[in-house]
């Protein structure tokens, strides 16, 4: 189950990081330039911090670790 709702958001995470890249590009400042690169880096750990809230909201307590913490 958890690595069905893996695969959707790492689509939806590069979905969203193809619309988002194409904003800025034609950007010809340097703050255009440095938001491109923030957002860059914000779409990915966003989708990671969505996906691990999600799992936690669908399942909660029945994911494990595998007992090594």
């Amino acid at each position: 189950m958890t690595g069905v709702l893996f695969k959707v958001a790492l689509k939806l995470g590069l979905i969203v990081k193809a619309r988002v890249t194409k904003i800025p590009r034609g950007s010809a400042t340097r703050r255009g330039k440095l938001m491109a690169a923030a957002l860059r880096w914000a779409v990915p750990e966003g989708s990671k911090l969505s996906l691990h809230a999600f799992i936690d909201f669908l399942l909660g307590d029945a994911v494990g670790l595998g007992g090594f913490v």
